[in-house]
């Protein structure tokens, strides 16, 4: 066993301490723990010998924990939008054809994006990612990840909603 193997063996009751102290479960504090070994050995490069390795780990567990909790802020809101959106169709079928529609006319439009601009969107927009998560399985600096999401959604809405950008919507 390395040293940095040794390390992170050491620090191990530490991070699940701390994990337990984030979650308030020991259930999630062991997924979380996990996460964080994970993510320890993929990003061994970024550590710094001689730096305080607990810390680092530390740091990890709580980005980690944070964007959990950001990417289940995303999806409870997303699905509170499609109960509210399904609240609606039985109410309005036109409004729901139109939905429906509109719904069609977005999945079109994604297909004619580029790889990148329909990956950054699929993992950001439709996954609900955090830009750090996204930024890394598509092993890019987060800013990197901004830059082409930003260039995604404007060349999204361009292809919605510009005549001729297209041909999926005309109107907007």
């Amino acid at each position: 066993m390395d040293e940095f193997s040794k390390q992170i063996a050491d620090a191990l009751p530490a991070v699940k301490r701390f994990a337990v102290s984030l979650t308030k479960s020991p259930e999630d504090a062991d997924e979380l723990t996990q996460t964080v070994l994970e993510k320890a050995l993929r990003k061994r490069h970024q550590w710094q010998p001689g730096s305080a390795l607990k810390s680092w780990l530390f740091r990890i567990a709580q980005t980690t924990w944070i964007d959990t909790k950001r990417g289940e802020q995303v999806r409870e809101a997303y699905a509170q939008n499609v109960q509210n959106l399904s609240a609606v169709r039985s109410v309005d079928g036109s409004a729901s054809a139109e939905n429906s529609i509109l719904l069609s006319e977005l999945e079109r439009a994604i297909l004619l994006l580029s790889e990148e601009h329909r990956s950054v969107i699929a993992l950001v927009c439709i996954e609900g990612l955090s830009y750090r998560d996204a930024a890394d399985v598509m092993e890019c600096p987060v800013g990197t990840l901004t830059s082409r999401l930003t260039r995604a959604r404007a060349a999204l809405h361009e292809i919605m909603f510009q005549p001729n950008a297209g041909k999926v919507r005309r109107n907007g």
